[in-house]
């Protein structure tokens, strides 16, 4: 059928009138407080749903036009949803009391409700993480983003390069920023870590890899690893590895530490490598992670 503007006229018309009916009635019910935005809202409501019935019900026009296109169905959708949503916010603002006889306040804030739920939900996401049992702290542990998220200072490199233990970078302590190797030197990687509290465990692992020209047994090249207080206080060397514990070429071995007496602690996780002025000692780090665990029953 032919569709025209004056098509429009009545069911707009009745679509009006019945929203105004509707919002005029909840309004003066008993019992029931609404400020006039909610009315507002509640009539902006009827008023779309009647004018949307209005039109599939009509026979002045063709019922397919409404759902024509696209455009025009998501529209209408969007319309709804906005008045739906600010209709609900609104009746959430005025603390509307449907089932609460005239008089009686509410029992319970609505914050504190909202409060529980969420409390709840954060609960959920927990149990979450203790099922998986795992939860990886440390950023860019496998250096694929090369130095983001790491402090480096004098002779340390991070780069990629095919020495790697996983794809696609690594540290070398005993290395120039340029990539050579140097004797005489000191240089440091570092990243501000924490560890959550009430965990039932945590570990901290990484794999190295060394090559040395020292002698067999010589400790004259060393690697240390260190936790840090915030004010640079050294509060734990984890391990130290010297030039005699060389691996075979391109191997790597993996070293995993203890450090769940520091937990609900800001640390600092500090690597430091240091040449002495004979032979050079390349100390290799790859795939940093802070390992945490926690029991069912501590969350």
């Amino acid at each position: 059928m032919n569709f025209s503007i004056k098509s429009l006229g009545k069911p707009i018309l009745k679509s009006i009138l019945t929203a105004g009916i509707y919002a005029g009635v909840i309004t003066l019910l008993p019992g029931i407080e609404l400020n006039p935005t909610v009315a507002s809202g509640f009539g902006g409501l009827i008023f779309i749903i009647e004018l949307l019935r209005a039109f599939v019900s009509t026979e002045s026009m063709d019922r397919t036009l409404l759902l024509r296109t696209k455009s025009t169905a998501k529209a209408i959708l969007i319309i709804v949803i906005f008045f739906g949503i600010g209709l609900s916010a609104s009746i959430v603002e005025s603390r509307l009391s449907l089932f609460q006889p005239p008089g009686r306040t509410e029992e319970r804030p609505i914050m504190e409700t909202v409060n529980e739920a969420v409390d709840k939900e954060v609960n959920e996401v927990w149990r979450a993480l203790a099922e998986t049992r795992v939860l990886k702290s440390i950023k860019n542990g496998d250096f694929s983003d090369e130095s983001q998220h790491w402090d480096r200072e004098g002779a340390f490199w991070i780069g990629k390069w095919p020495k790697f233990h996983s794809p696609r970078g690594y540290a070398a302590g005993g290395v120039s920023t340029k990539g050579n190797h140097i004797t005489n030197s000191a240089g440091s990687i570092s990243q501000k870590i924490m560890i959550l509290p009430n965990v039932s465990s945590a570990k901290l692992s990484f794999w190295y890899s060394i090559t040395s020209g020292e002698p067999s047994n010589s400790t004259d090249d060393f690697l240390t690893v260190r936790l840090k207080s915030m004010d640079g206080e050294i509060l734990d060397t984890l391990t130290t590895l010297y030039s005699k514990d060389e691996t075979s070429k391109d191997n790597y071995k993996k070293i995993t530490v203890d450090v769940t007496p520091y937990a609900g602690r800001k640390l600092e996780l500090v690597f430091q490598a240091v040449n002495d002025d004979e032979k050079h000692t390349v100390f290799r780090i790859d795939d940093v992670k802070l390992t945490k665990s926690w029991n069912k029953t501590e969350i």
